[in-house]
């Protein structure tokens, strides 16, 4: 789930979590694809951003956190359980820049 600006919403985004106005009640709910005109609705209400499912962008480039991995591991003496440790999680930050 990613907070995103409404001039940055495409079609076909869902809403991870339900629109309310400022007495409470709902006015989008949760899982609501959106559309041009239900974007459109969501500007003229006033809404400056809606949260929506998926990640979001990474917040460092993929070489830094690379860098701080190897950092992090550094200590680790060779030992072939954070060896393999590190892989998986090599693996994982490089999945997030796909």
């Amino acid at each position: 789930m990613r907070r995103i600006s409404i001039q940055k919403l495409n079609p076909g985004m869902r809403l991870a979590r339900a629109i309310n106005n400022e007495a409470g009640m709902t006015i989008m709910g949760e899982g609501t694809e959106l559309t041009s005109s239900l974007i459109a609705r969501l500007d003229g209400m006033g809404v400056s951003s809606v949260r929506i499912e998926g990640r979001g962008a990474p917040e460092k480039p993929m070489d830094v956190a690379l860098a701080e991995l190897q950092d992090r591991f550094r200590r680790s003496g060779g030992s072939p359980r954070m060896g393999i440790l590190k892989s998986v999680i090599r693996a994982g930050i490089e999945g997030r820049y796909e």
